[in-house]
């Protein structure tokens, strides 16, 4: 009771709130909390995989919040609609993208079950 506790954001992590906080506990429970901490960087995103783009071979991962990306189709691919694409790096994650890319009608896939023959 009466115990008070500092709370901060964790390495890679900020606020725009007012962190550091200190929270108090009173009657077994400490003081609501309603300030959060989002990352500063993002990463490479799953769903780029999925639609078959990539980032610019110079890109670097992770990159600073606020940073903007710009994404290419793969190779054997080419777009389905804006080219080039780009996304932006906001608290941790980067923009979504409705672009996507197809195979080149001259172009063919490795099956996956061919791994490793």
């Amino acid at each position: 009771h009466g115990t008070k506790v500092t709370l901060t954001c964790k390495a890679g992590h900020s606020s725009t709130g007012s962190i550091p906080i200190t929270v108090t506990c009173n009657s077994g429970s400490f003081d609501d909390v309603t300030e959060t901490c989002t990352a500063d960087e993002c990463y490479k995103s799953a769903d780029w995989n999925t639609k078959n783009l990539e980032a610019e071979s110079s890109t670097s991962f992770p990159v600073s919040d606020g940073t903007v990306v710009t994404l290419k189709c793969k190779a054997g691919y080419s777009p389905v609609g804006s080219d080039p694409i780009t996304v932006t790096c906001n608290s941790g994650s980067f923009d979504a993208v409705t672009e996507t890319c197809t195979a080149d009608s001259n172009s063919c896939d490795k099956p996956s079950d061919w791994d490793g023959r």
